[in-house]
């Protein structure tokens, strides 16, 4: 951060909404979203460039909910992230990372893939 560069503290909530105490609001961060599957049709894009209010993938995972009302509780839940949804950082599953509150820095990039499920049995027309 720059000597000139004054951080704001604010409120600061998890995921969940519990009070986590005060925190500096972050400088700038810009990110890329990837959207694939039914996202991707349900929010017409694949790509979108996020300029996140929040400091962790849960805060980011939130936003998109908010803004995209048809994504609401299919990228998380009050457990985490709803169904089998994977996100990931940077090519890199963010369960393995620090889950729902790993921390957003600039330039990631992120990928959401919906849990997909259904089908047909093989050899015939009838779904599972």
């Amino acid at each position: 951060m720059s000597p000139t560069h004054r951080a704001k503290t604010i409120p600061h909530q998890s995921v969940a909404g519990e009070y986590k105490g005060y925190r500096e609001e972050l400088p700038h961060v810009q990110l890329e979203c990837i959207f694939f599957g039914p996202f991707r049709e349900d929010v017409g894009e694949e790509r979108v460039v996020w300029e996140p209010d929040g400091e962790t993938v849960g805060d980011l995972l939130c936003e998109l909910e908010a803004a995209y009302p048809v994504l609401e509780d299919r990228l998380v839940d009050g457990a985490g992230l709803a169904g089998q949804t994977v996100v990931t950082k940077n090519k890199k599953d963010i369960r393995h990372l620090d889950g729902l509150e790993t921390v957003l820095e600039d330039g990631d990039v992120f990928r959401l893939v919906p849990s997909v499920y259904g089908g047909a049995v093989c050899g015939t027309d009838t779904p599972t």
